[in-house]
């Protein structure tokens, strides 16, 4: 009788112990583009609904595989760091840290814009155009915009 007990118990327990109650949280990953266009891009234009901004410094968007919302890069002058939510909903930038390195006056204009446009970007496209040439790679293009702002940063990679 104390097998028998003994055995129930010990059922019992790993019966218990293997149902879980954990709740399944979906990936909010699961159906972004976040992983195809990790890497380093380059900023070639810049626009809001003024006009057109003149890119005079070489501005870059690091986007990392891990952590999968982090973002860094040069804007120009300084270096930043921060945050990017990448899912199939859009583009949404998280704050924004940057070093204070004081430089000329123009790439200072052009980093203060592109710090200020960035953030205000909620939809991201890729775009895979072909190559020019025969011994070219293929032209990747990624491209924040808000068209409500009328925003748009284009990159290459």
């Amino acid at each position: 009788m104390k097998k028998l007990a003994f055995l129930v118990l010990i059922v019992s327990v790993f019966v218990l112990y293997s149902c879980s109650t954990q709740k399944y949280v979906p990936d909010p990953y699961a159906n972004s583009i976040r992983p195809s266009i990790c890497g380093e891009w380059f900023l070639q234009s810049m626009r809001d609904s003024e006009g057109a901004y003149e890119i005079n410094t070489e501005i870059t968007l690091v986007l990392p595989e891990k952590p999968r919302n982090g973002m860094h890069g040069s804007s120009g002058v300084n270096l930043y760091n921060g945050t990017a939510d990448i899912t199939d909903k859009g583009f949404f930038c998280g704050t924004i840290a940057v070093t204070s390195v004081d430089g000329d006056d123009e790439a200072m204009e052009t980093e203060t814009e592109y710090l200020r446009l960035l953030p205000l970007c909620d939809t991201v496209t890729l775009e895979i155009l072909p190559p020019q040439e025969e011994d070219m790679l293929e032209i990747r293009k990624l491209i924040l915009t808000n068209k409500a702002e009328g925003v748009q940063l284009e990159f290459i990679q």
